[in-house]
């Protein structure tokens, strides 16, 4: 199938439907929950998991059926980490290198693989943040609403006339 790909109902709502096309109110859209984080993942890919979970529920972004892809994004945030920490031990030992460089049995300097290894994790990691919605160019794309704010096509919400309230204090109270 050639073009993009396409956007979820919700988030063309948050942009603004800028085709003017018709919306499909009908597709799978799963309840916003915080999958459990998978137990392979340790250290930092685990500590991502913490932070971008709970950030993408904030704006109803996340739910079970996105473990798989958010352990995925998690995973490469934890193998760039690694490897520019293994660069910039690289580049205390051999300061001229500046860790970018080793050098061959032979004697000529190649990349090292760590380099590979960062850059290969970084482009597929943008990859998988543009899903989301999480990348600074996606995100400026997307003007998320107020999360008080009933939502006007969910057709299992209650009917009230008052939105819930807000919570006092924070940011919203400077």
């Amino acid at each position: 199938m050639a073009g993009p790909k396409p956007k979820p109902t919700n988030l063309k709502l948050l942009q603004s439907n800028p085709g003017k096309r018709r919306l499909n109110f009908d597709e799978f859209r799963p309840l916003t929950s915080i999958p459990k984080c998978p137990k392979h993942l340790k250290g930092e890919a685990s500590r991502e998991w913490k932070r971008i979970t709970e950030e993408l529920a904030k704006y109803g972004l996340v739910s079970e059926v996105d473990r798989n892809a958010l352990a995925m994004i998690c995973t490469l945030w934890a193998r760039y980490v690694e490897a520019e920490v293994a660069i910039e031990k690289a580049a205390k030992a051999d300061p001229a290198s500046q860790g970018l460089f080793v050098k061959t049995p032979n004697g000529f300097p190649v990349q090292s693989p760590w380099v590979a290894i960062s850059n290969k994790a970084m482009e597929q990691y943008r990859l998988y943040l543009t899903e989301f919605g999480l990348s600074p160019a996606s995100r400026t794309k997307v003007t998320p609403s107020d999360p008080y704010t009933p939502d006007l096509f969910d057709v299992n919400a209650q009917k009230t006339d008052a939105a819930p309230e807000k919570p006092q204090g924070g940011l919203s109270s400077i």
